[in-house]
């Protein structure tokens, strides 16, 4: 598994960002699979799932799995052997929502348990959690919205699928970081055995 960043410029035209990320998207492939580069302009035929996950459809590329995010002034693709979901977000940019908003969502869309975490109180230990000391309630809200979403892309479900019901706080299937300093990430994907 392997996840690649794209810085970009979100004053350029969507036209130029979209023409970018197609030609990130076939070098970071290539990177994946230990390849001399595409030819440019390649283009890729993809099917989807059941809720909209998108898949290769080239039997050449079956068993490669991929997932897409994209946030204010950078995209992020992750490739994998195994299904995969990746989200990231600009923690600067997204945050003047400010407080009140970031408990607004996280009413809606958390666990009582992910709630108690924004709201900086105790997460009991669990493993795969930061301690929460000095961070910010935007930081501890984007530390689980990167995983919710990273999660519900993972098994292809999306975000209406009854995102409150489930915590990822200890889901070791998850793991995040920071992309210089501001794009806060995360990847879900199967565990792999030995």
């Amino acid at each position: 598994m392997r996840n690649y960043f794209l810085r970009e410029d979100p004053q350029a035209a969507k036209a130029e960002r979209d023409a970018r990320f197609r030609a990130f998207f076939a070098e970071s492939l290539a990177d994946y699979l230990g390849q001399p580069s595409f030819d440019a302009g390649r283009e890729f035929a993809f099917r989807r799932g059941p809720h909209g996950k998108p898949y290769f459809a080239d039997e050449a590329l079956a068993g490669v799995y991929f997932s897409i995010s994209d946030t204010t002034g950078c995209r992020a693709v992750c490739f994998s052997d195994r299904e995969v979901g990746v989200d990231c977000e600009n923690v600067p940019a997204r945050a003047r929502m400010g407080e009140e908003g970031i408990e607004k969502i996280a009413r809606r869309w958390f666990s009582e348990e992910e709630q108690a975490f924004v709201a900086g109180d105790a997460h009991g230990g669990a493993p795969a959690v930061p301690d929460s000391e000095g961070m910010s309630a935007a930081e501890r809200f984007f530390w689980v919205w990167t995983r919710k979403e990273a999660y519900v892309k993972w098994t292809g479900d999306g975000i209406f699928s009854g995102m409150r019901a489930f915590s990822t706080l200890g889901d070791e299937r998850i793991v995040s970081g920071l992309f210089e300093e501001e794009i806060r990430w995360a990847i879900c994907s199967e565990k792999q055995t030995a």
